[in-house]
């Protein structure tokens, strides 16, 4: 369960970061575009040699997306602040697990949106592109799973010294 929820946000925000950059040249000129973001959702599509028409799907889907998983997100991080203050507020163990309850609930949702957008995704591309896209998040989920663990030995080590 958690390796395919790990593996279902990492595919999640390769989508949504290779979207943002696909239609960098749409961007509002108030706001610049972090470049490195940029040039690594360049390299995906082009990893991915994804077509015009492709694109332009995968554009409509992040607009869909992009307006459902909105009010959620925003909704998250209300009844997140909510919890916070609730529990500075020395709230009751019985609220605090209602209040986590709404959240929990939240995530569900923002990560059904996001699986079910995914799975849209992959049915834009060939039988030869989720080929790739597989190998792809294999290899981003390995680099991940090594940065945990230098994370964790970093962590171990920082506070045994203390």
């Amino acid at each position: 369960m958690k390796k395919s929820l790990i593996t279902l946000t990492l595919a999640s925000f390769m989508v949504a970061g290779f979207q943002t950059a696909t239609f960098a040249e749409d961007a509002t000129p108030g706001k610049p575009c972090d470049a490195k973001k940029q040039e690594h959702c360049v390299n995906f599509a082009q990893k991915l040699n994804l077509t015009e028409a492709q694109s332009q799907t995968i554009k409509e889907m992040r607009e869909k997306a992009r307006t459902q998983i909105k009010p959620v997100i925003e909704e998250l991080r209300a009844e997140k602040q909510k919890y916070r203050e609730m529990v500075k507020n020395n709230a009751s163990k019985a609220d605090l697990e209602t209040q986590k309850q709404k959240i929990l609930k939240l995530k569900e949702k923002s990560q059904e949106i996001r699986k079910e957008n995914l799975a849209n995704f992959e049915k834009v591309l060939t039988p030869e592109q989720k080929t790739q896209f597989s190998e792809m998040k294999k290899a981003k989920m390995e680099k991940m799973k090594e940065q945990r663990a230098k994370h964790k030995k970093h962590m171990k080590e920082k506070f045994n010294q203390e």
